[in-house]
């Protein structure tokens, strides 16, 4: 899904640009009376730096929002591409190993991961609710699926390969309940505002109808 984001930004911010690249070129032809050539280069040079213009202006609206310094801000932002690298790694060594059974459940840990991931990328304050997911347990579920998939598909497989291999599922299997708990503490936040939501809308209500009672 970040993937299909990323790309659908990234093709907006391009077309965006060309569009302006392509009508600077008559201003700067008609307007300043430069040759065509030059034109040609300067239109070029406007729709890069629209492009990275662009880019920046929403990376900087992201950052204000975030409410977080910026050197605070880079610094969760490199956890969060990094992150980004060992999910896409877990993911395709999940798809590489286990039976039905075994693949749902690693359906289910890739949601959980993923959601996680999304939350903190949206809102990057949130990373220290997680940090020992970005630390711990993300580097540890992708160091153990990497080395998993690679002793389940060899074509040969010794009587210690093959206790690695049940002893290793076990531990993913631990490893995957830890980080359903890190979805449920970040989540945990998420609860206690809704339910304060819930409690001023009761207030509100009640004393709504007390105002009617009373006429």
């Amino acid at each position: 899904m970040d993937f299909f984001k990323d790309l659908f930004f990234g093709a907006l911010r391009l077309g965006a640009s060309c569009v302006l690249g392509v009508v600077s070129w008559p201003i700067y032809f008609f307007g300043f009376h430069v040759s065509f050539f030059m034109c040609f280069i300067y239109a070029v040079l406007t729709g890069f730096v629209c492009f990275l213009g662009i880019k920046y202006f929403f990376r900087w609206g992201h950052i204000k929002s975030s409410k977080l310094p910026y050197r605070e801000y880079k610094y969760i932002r490199g956890h969060l591409r990094d992150g980004k690298i060992k999910i896409h790694r877990v993911q395709k060594n999940m798809l590489r190993i286990g039976d039905l059974r075994q693949i749902m459940k690693n359906y289910n840990l890739i949601k959980t991961i993923r959601k996680i991931h999304a939350i903190v990328s949206k809102d990057p304050i949130r990373f220290y609710e997680v940090e020992i997911f970005y630390y711990s347990h993300l580097p540890s579920m992708d160091e153990l699926m990497e080395k998993y998939a690679f002793l389940n598909a060899q074509p040969v497989k010794t009587d210690e390969i093959e206790r690695s291999l049940r002893e290793t599922k076990k531990i993913i299997s631990d490893l995957a309940k830890t980080i359903d708990h890190d979805l449920k503490e970040l989540l945990e936040r998420d609860v206690q505002e809704l339910q304060l939501e819930i409690e001023v809308a009761k207030k509100s209500i009640e004393t709504h109808h007390w105002d009617q009672n009373k006429k």
